[in-house]
């Protein structure tokens, strides 16, 4: 049985590494924890491996493991809301009297927003409106203009 208390750096020092996660330092720090008591219980010092070794593993798994959970949480919890909004737009749609064609209300409340955020927001979505890139119609301008001269050379 080692020292837990002498190897609480090792947990912090492994969480700080997960902080892109999203999920809460100190629930990552909770999660690391439990993995350092699991490496506790489980060392054989007669393997020879240190226990800092042996434990970062542990710890690494159990935030691991806190981090998929939290993810899959809140991904559903995004899927919800999604599905919440979309009915939102046909309550607003119904009362204005319009009907409930949210292919023309989603182009519309896109249309107002910067193209960067109406890319980012229909990605996210799934949603197929078309937003034009001006780049792609360059591209295609040129093509035509080649095709053109190939034509009359």
């Amino acid at each position: 049985m080692q020292d837990v208390a002498k190897h609480q750096a090792l947990v912090h020092w492994q969480a700080r590494k997960y902080g892109w996660s999203g999920a809460e330092y100190d629930e990552l720090i909770s999660a690391g924890m439990m993995g350092l008591a699991v490496a506790n219980d489980r060392f054989d010092p007669t393997r020879g491996v240190k226990f800092s070794t042996y434990a970062t593993w542990w710890v690494r798994s159990h935030i691991q493991k806190h981090i998929r959970h939290h993810i899959k949480e809140n991904h559903q919890s995004l899927d919800v809301e999604d599905q919440n909004g979309r009915t939102g737009l046909e309550k607003v749609a119904s009362e204005e009297g319009h009907s409930a064609d949210l292919t023309k209300l989603t182009a519309q409340v896109l249309a107002a927003l910067p193209r960067r955020e109406a890319v980012i927001i229909g990605r996210r979505f799934g949603l197929d409106v078309p937003i034009k890139n001006r780049r792609s119609e360059i591209v295609i301008d040129v093509r035509k203009a080649m095709r053109k001269f190939r034509k009359d050379v």
